[in-house]
């Protein structure tokens, strides 16, 4: 085909549209489908038949022709004389002459060999085509008197009815109800030959049709319909003879007991799921089903029998019986709750007052009395006591406007004192910044610079609206200070208190922590680590700087509250070494709380299924007690902070936006010793700056805090999927270390990043239609490719045209090659619009098999141009499956579960954080956890079995030293003894942690004095060597 370019259309589009209204002729001269008048007012269903027939030939390949619709549907097919109706009068005049109807009580069976069971024309998705009788079941829904769920039938059944050796084929005759015996029978092995049907025309005699030897074609459908009938008898007859089951009873229970009652005879059902004991996900994936079946064994049994069955809690569990009643419509219109200092943190976001999205609570009695507990335990500083709005900038501004220098008679009396100093820039003005003198010579000065809280991750540049809410202090600055400065340069001494209590008398301006740049984090500092970075010999930064054991032995886990809490990815991964543990969640959507609890083994996490906003009001006013935890960790929802969001300044956006300053209220209230927020790396780009605004309010709070963004990939992971993480500490613990890539490119001395194809490698290859799996029921595919009618094409067909070879390929890039049949370069050209037909959409796009996948969403759209279609197996005619596309892109182990539908498991997925990520969180905030108590206990005296480093902050004195030019001045630090440390561990952890996540490395394994020069008496004298 020669290449051009396809006319525009004005239509877009993102959703398959399975239906059409009508009847359409075929146009052999244009070779397309044409509407035209009915060819009577209503159509029979062998007019729907035919017209089918027509379309599937032009728009179907003979593969999926011959694969996936019965023979009814050929081209050409004629249907029978004798109808259903016909064949069933004859078999009645059988014998004993017509036989009246059967009562209800009462039913004739007629076998069914060679039958398909299908699509009916009319059905709104995938008409025409096989289907598993699972999904008939759920369709239809029957009532009592078996009459159909829905407005007419839209199934249809093909086979040869066999009835006192007259054998007779029937077609399209219409499914109204299918029915399973032996349900409840613990006799029976199995429900083999007690599976029947009833069609429209034998509801009318009250026949059923008993299923016995499928069609060849329709062979596999039925063979994992039988496998799911045979587990739903099961699982029905262990739920009467057990006692309050539970989910976790099919981790191993449930097969022991079903083993010993039929033995052997399992052998082939037990072959046909891979031998496999644990039977909890098909449990929740197949919970629908399992329950519909329950509910058609109730009306057979006594009342009191269903009772029984259905008060199992394992109903509740699986998430088919909604235990909470959540009032969606009121929580959309619920106000965020907030704390007052948050509220008045966030008084610029212009948006959120707009809508009067913060509504503030005020706090209890015993709210405060547990509040001032924390602060006295964590050593929090309460900064707001000492407030004074602007404070800082202001004294700078008037050092400025004055800009002269101080009267002081020798320079010493600048020592261990906050000034302004002055510095000429190239233009001959002035600019001025404040810092701590640490050094003097008789006219000169050694400082530690200090900045304003808006020069650190406090501020956020050109952005007004982020606002620090302390205006008395500073922060120290690892800037190099290695210049010294005249004394002539100090513009004004300034009463500052330094490393002590922010409250000391007269005190104008007060500096407790260091800001390092570098590292984007601002932490506890020393006196002895005050010195210029330049002249230390060693690491600077605060990451290695203390020594982490890597195991817990004796010492408490980590109690953590989890917000957001979804399906429970990043909390699992994070506590998935055995060092913590979450004792409360909070989670709104009810499915991805049942994944939450699936997964918690030791039952230890009390998950609370509602809104946030409502749980920080029941501890807030006390009617709830505040448990006892160590962190919180949660990642507020993203779609409002999503560079995909092109509806942020709506209400429902600005709302959801707004969930930060909830979380932000429970660190608040229950100030635990860590914090761990995450979200999207664009947080830290909008204007408003909410990430920044958050990081304000942390260290406000007192706080020491490191902002980092992390890439999948690079830390273990099988994605491409970043993170923005804030992590907090109080004053009282240590700071965990940053996560440190251990995958990189080739050359980076790293191992390999992992890619598409060694991720998924192992996994079995399946269909498009694929949708019971019994071997896996996760490995199916995420999105079930079919017709569009109104567009004239099979996206099932597309994909086949789409090669696998170059790698890559999309659906623009196989129609500019050549690629596409003609009807299928027609509904390109005329049906797309614009940015679907350009070269780079992402349109029904193949994966990278050698690269790491995409980042994954919460839905699967694969017209999508811009980024969903990136979603089409690298060598199979299909999407990727949830197994490859949630759970292997997530890094998430094959053993955890998940609740729901395969849309709702998906979505559960793309709303939580990679197994990678959370796992390496995990290891580096137990690692701090352990030399924090480790210190702790040293400090206090108590003997904690293992080594640590410490120090105290003691008196500041003055030291005098000789040089041959001058006097110095120095402050240094009184310390104990520092002794070389060296903590024995695995690297680890003590769990399984998924493996791949990131390490942080033990680099100081021995502390001493460095020896220094009469002339540059320094600070750094205890920094490693």
């Amino acid at each position: 085909m020669s290449e051009r370019t396809p006319a525009p259309s004005t239509e877009i589009w993102d959703e398959e549209i399975l239906s059409s209204d009508g009847l359409e002729r075929w146009d052999g001269e244009d070779n397309v489908f044409r509407m035209t008048a009915s060819i009577s007012p209503i159509p029979t269903l062998k007019d729907l038949l035919t017209g089918l027939a027509q379309r599937l030939e032009v728009w179907e390949s003979p593969q999926d022709l011959e694969r996936l619709y019965p023979q009814t549907l050929r081209t050409g097919f004629q249907m029978p004389q004798s109808s259903e109706e016909d064949i069933l009068n004859e078999f009645g005049t059988l014998e004993d002459g017509v036989l009246e109807p059967a009562a209800k009580e009462h039913f004739q069976e007629i076998h069914i060999q060679q039958f398909c069971v299908y699509r009916a024309p009319q059905h709104p998705q995938s008409p025409g085509q096989f289907e598993y009788l699972s999904a008939v079941v759920s369709e239809l829904a029957p009532t009592e008197d078996y009459t159909a769920g829905l407005a007419e039938p839209c199934w249809l059944i093909d086979g040869l009815l066999v009835y006192r050796g007259l054998v007779r084929q029937i077609f399209a005759a219409e499914v109204i109800a299918v029915e399973i015996g032996e349900l409840g029978n613990l006799e029976a092995h199995s429900t083999e030959g007690s599976i029947w049907i009833m069609t429209v025309e034998s509801e009318k005699k009250n026949y059923w049709y008993r299923l016995q030897l499928p069609s060849k074609v329709y062979l596999p459908y039925w063979t994992n319909f039988a496998w799911l009938a045979d587990f739903a008898k099961f699982f029905l007859d262990y739920l009467c003879i057990g006692n309050s089951v539970q989910l976790s009873d099919f981790r191993s229970k449930f097969w022991t007991w079903l083993l010993g009652l039929h033995g052997e005879k399992l052998q082939i059902w037990h072959t046909q799921c891979a031998k496999r004991t644990d039977f909890r996900q098909h449990v929740l994936s197949y919970a629908p089903f399992l329950y519909h079946e329950a509910c058609v064994l109730g009306r057979k049994g006594t009342t009191n029998e269903h009772a029984s069955r259905m008060s199992h809690p394992i109903w509740v569990e699986t998430g088919v019986v909604k235990a909470s009643q959540t009032r969606r419509a009121a929580l959309k219109s619920l106000k965020t709750t907030v704390t007052p200092n948050i509220a008045a943190s966030f008084l610029r976001f212009s948006a959120w007052q707009r809508y009067n999205l913060l509504e503030v609570l005020p706090l209890s009695s015993q709210v405060e009395a547990y509040r001032a507990r924390k602060i006295r335990q964590w050593g929090f500083p309460d900064k707001f006591k000492v407030n004074q709005r602007e404070k800082a900038a202001l004294i700078l501004e008037e050092a400025g406007e004055q800009n002269g220098p101080v009267d002081v008679s020798h320079a010493k009396e600048l020592l261990g004192k906050v000034v302004v100093v002055r510095a000429k820039k190239d233009d001959g003005q002035y600019e001025f910044n404040y810092a701590w003198v640490r050094k003097t010579m008789s006219k000169t000065i050694s400082v530690i610079w200090l900045v304003l809280p808006s020069d650190t991750i406090c501020g956020s540049r050109g952005d007004a609206t982020v606002s620090y809410p302390i205006g008395n202090e500073l922060f120290f600055s690892d800037q190099c200070s290695c210049e010294d400065i005249h004394i002539e340069d100090v513009v004004r001494i300034v009463e500052a208190s330094v490393l002590q209590d922010p409250t000391a008398p007269g005190s104008e301006l007060f500096v407790q922590s260091l800001y390092r740049e570098e590292e984007e984090a601002i932490t506890n500092v020393t006196e002895s680590e005050l010195s210029c970075r330049c002249l230390l010999h060693g690491q600077r930064s605060s990451e290695g700087r203390h020594l982490h054991p890597t195991q817990r032995g004796n010492r408490p886990k980590l109690r953590g509250l989890s917000l957001f809490s979804g399906g429970g990815l990043f909390d699992h991964a994070f506590t998935s070494n055995g060092s913590s543990e979450i004792v409360f969640a909070v989670e709104h959507c009810e499915i991805a709380a049942r994944s939450y609890q699936a997964n918690d083994d030791t039952n230890c996490t009390q998950v609370e299924i509602g809104s946030v906003e409502e749980g920080l009001d029941a501890f807030a006013s006390g009617r709830k007690p505040l448990p006892e935890i160590d962190f919180i960790i949660g990642g507020f929802p993203c779609p409002y902070y999503s560079t995909l969001n092109v509806f942020r300044d709506t209400r429902k956006s600005q709302k959801n936006g707004s969930l930060l300053a909830n979380m932000l209220s429970w660190i608040e209230l229950f100030l635990p010793p860590y914090v761990l927020m995450e979200n999207v790396p664009n947080m830290d780009r909008l204007r408003p700056n909410a990430c920044r605004q958050a990081i304000c309010q942390l260290v406000a709070l007192g706080y020491q805090v490191r902002k980092s963004i992390h890439l999948d990939s690079r830390l273990g992971g099988a994605s491409i999927r970043e993170r923005l993480f804030v992590v907090a500490a109080a004053p009282g613990v240590i700071l965990p270390d940053r996560l440190v890539d251990t995958h990189g490119p080739a050359g980076s001395g790293l191992r390999k990043i992992r890619t598409v194809s060694e991720v998924i490698g192992d996994l079995d290859t399946i269909e498009n239609d694929t949708s019971i799996n019994i071997r896996d029921p996760s490995h199916v595919p995420l999105h079930r490719l079919g017709l569009d009618f109104k567009r004239q094409v099979s996206y099932r067909s597309l994909v086949r045209q789409i090669p696998t070879q170059p790698e890559c390929m999309s659906l623009s890039k196989t129609y500019y090659n050549g690629g596409l049949l003609p009807h299928q370069r027609r509904f390109f050209e005329g049906n797309l619009h614009p940015t679907k037909q350009a070269r780079n959409s992402q349109c029904l796009r193949r994966v990278d098999p050698d690269a790491p996948f995409r980042t994954v969403c919460t839905i699967t759209s694969p017209m999508d141009a811009r980024f969903g279609g990136h979603i089409i197996h690298p060598l199979e005619h299909r999407t990727l499956s949830l197994k490859e596309g949630g759970r292997r892109a997530m890094g998430m182990p094959d053993r955890f579960l998940l609740a729901g539908s395969v849309e709702e498991q998906y979505k559960q997925c793309g709303n939580g954080v990679p197994w990678a990520m959370g796992a390496g969180w995990g290891r580096n905030f137990a690692r701090a956890w352990f030399a924090s108590l480790d210190r702790r206990a040293q400090t206090q005296g108590e003997a904690s079995g293992t080594a640590s480093i410490t120090w105290n902050q003691g008196d500041v004195c003055r030291v005098k030293t000789s040089t041959p030019k001058e006097d110095a001045d120095v402050i240094v630090q009184k310390r104990r003894g520092l002794s070389s440390t060296l903590y024995d561990g695995d690297g680890g952890g003590g769990g399984d942690d998924g493996g791949n996540a990131s390490d942080s490395s033990v680099e100081i394994i021995e502390v001493r004095p460095v020896k220094k020069r009469k002339a540059d008496c320094t600070l750094d004298g205890a920094e490693a060597d």
